[in-house]
């Protein structure tokens, strides 16, 4: 059972070696992996095909730059395995975790190897952050834990890239991509996209992926955009999978406390915009009121764990008292830096 590990690579000359080797250094031995330079300045390039002739399982793919989901969309159409992981090249992976993934596959039905991450620093030590699935280890049914579910939208393991195994004939055949357009929530709605046809996962309590923090700058201080649309249509997703289950109080005031909090922090984003002003912001709380989910989420306000301000703040908007939510944001929000 060949394993294809996709890693997209940019501007990543003092990470790269550690990311391959480590992958180079599994236990289990059959498997390829897909360097996709996706336009890099540095000695990235060099490196890749610097592994592609020296390791017969290495190929090297060199494009302009178009970003990372491009780079990954791209080694979807190159793998070769059955299954299928992407490491991002910054990152590494611990020496077993393929072939745990593997055995798990082998043994089982199961479409998808879900497990954890550990933070690390530039140094590649680890930090006091781990992530866990906060599921039983061993296989579910879909079904069986859509209750759940929220637990690995909380934790993070949802929309973290490189801690999941996947069936190359499942992306393939129901043609899942990434959205290129997109550079916040895309792993997510990705993961998402594919969990639509799993019957069977398996959860792993390990921490076996390496997740490296090494911001220059707060992306919290940086415009991104399209992230309205990114934000809505992942949750969006994530509801539907949750089917019956949301019926239950606990649930939907988890997964509407994500929410909130998501659509919060879009209209943080928004107000980063160069071009922000009333009108721009207008158009924003226009489609955050007619959105379903938060129309449905109001009826429940009360219990979400929501700030005073983030409360009267949605308030406004589902009121259509967009000018009072908008100076509401700009005096209180932005002149006290920000501080919730």
């Amino acid at each position: 059972m060949k394993i294809s590990v996709i890693v997209p690579v940019y501007q990543s000359e003092k990470y790269l070696k550690q990311c391959v080797d480590s992958i180079l250094g599994q236990t289990y031995k059959d498997i390829e992996i897909i360097l996709v330079d996706d336009g890099s300045t540095d000695e990235s390039g060099t490196i890749c095909d610097d592994y592609a002739s020296g390791y017969s399982n290495i190929n090297a793919y060199h494009q302009q730059n178009m970003g990372v989901s491009n780079a990954r969309n791209r080694g979807i159409d190159l793998a070769k395995g059955e299954l299928l992981v992407f490491v991002d090249s910054d990152d590494f992976i611990a020496p077993q975790i393929l072939e745990c993934a593997a055995s798990a596959f082998q043994n089982t039905d199961i479409d998808m190897f879900l497990f954890g991450f550990q933070t690390v620093d530039k140094n590649g030590y680890r930090l006091d952050q781990a992530y866990m699935p906060g599921i039983k280890q061993g296989r579910h049914a879909i079904e069986a834990i859509r209750p759940e579910l929220p637990h690995l939208l909380h934790s993070h393991t949802l929309s973290a890239i490189g801690c999941k195994v996947y069936r190359c004939s499942i992306i393939k055949q129901q043609k899942i991509k990434y959205e290129e357009k997109w550079t916040f929530y895309e792993d997510m709605y990705f993961c998402l996209n594919y969990m639509k046809h799993c019957k069977q996962i398996y959860i792993s309590n390990s921490r076996s992926y390496y997740y490296r923090q090494n911001h220059t700058q707060s992306l919290s201080a940086q415009y991104v955009a399209n992230k309205y649309v990114s934000v809505s249509q992942t949750l969006q997703l994530f509801r539907r999978l949750l089917g019956d289950s949301f019926a239950s109080g606990k649930i939907q005031e988890s997964f509407l406390s994500e929410y909130y909090f998501a659509m919060w922090k879009v209209i943080y984003n928004e107000h980063l915009n160069p071009v922000c002003n009333y009108r721009y912001m207008k158009k924003l709380y226009i489609k955050i009121a007619e959105d379903p989910l938060f129309r449905e989420g109001l009826r429940r306000l009360p219990d979400l764990k929501l700030d005073k301000l983030s409360r009267k703040e949605m308030e406004y908007i589902y009121k259509k008292k967009f000018l009072c939510s908008y100076i509401l944001y700009r005096i209180i929000r932005v002149r006290l830096n920000g501080k919730r």
